[in-house]
């Protein structure tokens, strides 16, 4: 896995996101499977920003809201500035 994992690896060249996602699941796994010696690893932090960038669904994009109208300047012309 270790070499998988690596930036160099072939399987960061194919570019897979499922691979990824499942790779990353399966390193969760083995963390969480770790007694608590584990917890000494000092991995959290890491392991938890792969699990959101990598695997948790991203929320819908909000849909832009609709131009808003052109500012109104005609009452303007007697005001210098």
């Amino acid at each position: 896995m270790v070499r998988q994992l690596r930036p160099v690896s072939e399987f960061h060249k194919r570019r897979n996101i499922d691979d990824l996602k499942r790779l990353t699941k399966e390193v969760s796994e083995l963390i969480a499977s770790l007694p608590s010696q584990g917890a000494d690893l000092n991995v959290d932090f890491h392991l938890q920003m792969a699990m959101k960038g990598i695997v948790q669904e991203r929320a819908p994009m909000k849909p832009k809201s609709a131009l808003k109208p052109a500012l109104n300047t005609s009452d303007l012309d007697d005001y210098s500035f």
